[in-house]
């Protein structure tokens, strides 16, 4: 398991170095004083943890592991803290992520990778999707994901693009159809059998539960999705789209 540890005072990472070399899970760890830094890192390698303070100095811890979700989304948080006052802040985000106080302890460290190790094997994700170099979708068992209408296709790679953020039918015809308007109701009534067609090519694939209605929203579950970062150093990101 790799680590990342990000925290603005030295003598904190020196004392986590030492706590770390206590869990048996951690394979390699790598510390930052300087979030920026550990942004510029985190894109370039790959890791399974971020352990991030969360008052640093040049930025906010919060928003600093937001951003190393958003490199790499597989990516579990632990936030450390001198105090307890933010740990509201962090189950608000409902990520997959812990919280412990300073002083950090070995037993309570190992406490978190193997909570973080639970979930991982318990989680059972329904789709696998590729981004890079052509967008690809394989159900549990590895079989592409077989699309009548390409565009129903398109409707898929849209909803996870937005990570889980919801977007009304009109949204996402000004997105996918941007020439025609989003008052034309051809546009309207195309968009719902795309709606139809991928709900029809997911519940086959035993899936229908990735895409959801929230009011007149329609959002991706991100927690059943498992992004696959294959080619993401030397292909580019849905080149076949775009509103990328």
């Amino acid at each position: 398991m790799t680590v990342l540890c990000v925290d603005g005072e030295v003598s904190p990472l020196n004392s986590l170095k030492q706590t770390l070399m206590q869990c048996p899970d951690v394979t390699k760890a790598f510390f930052f004083t300087d979030g920026n830094d550990a942004l510029t890192w985190a894109k370039e390698h790959t890791f399974d943890v971020a352990l991030v303070e969360i008052c640093l100095h040049n930025r906010n811890g919060i928003e600093l592991a937001l951003k190393l979700r958003q490199i790499n989304p597989d990516t579990a948080v632990i936030f450390c803290s001198q105090d307890s006052c933010h740990a509201v802040d962090v189950v608000n985000l409902h990520i997959d992520s812990g919280y412990l106080l300073k002083p950090i302890t070995a037993e309570a460290l190992q406490r978190e990778i193997d909570h973080i190790k639970l979930v991982r094997l318990s989680g059972e994700y329904l789709l696998t999707v590729c981004c890079y170099g052509g967008f690809e979708v394989f159900d549990k068992k590895g079989v592409p994901l077989r699309f009548k209408r390409k565009r129903a296709k398109e409707l898929l790679a849209l909803l996870i693009d937005r990570e889980g953020n919801s977007m009304t039918a009109k949204e996402i015809c000004a997105v996918m159809f941007p020439d025609d308007g989003v008052k034309d109701q051809k546009n309207m009534n195309y968009f719902y059998k795309l709606y139809y067609e991928l709900i029809r090519v997911l519940t086959e694939a035993g899936a229908e539960s990735v895409i959801k209605k929230n009011g007149n929203g329609y959002y991706a579950d991100m927690s059943l999705i498992h992004l696959d970062h294959v080619n993401r150093d030397i292909k580019p990101y849905l080149k076949e789209y775009i509103w990328t």
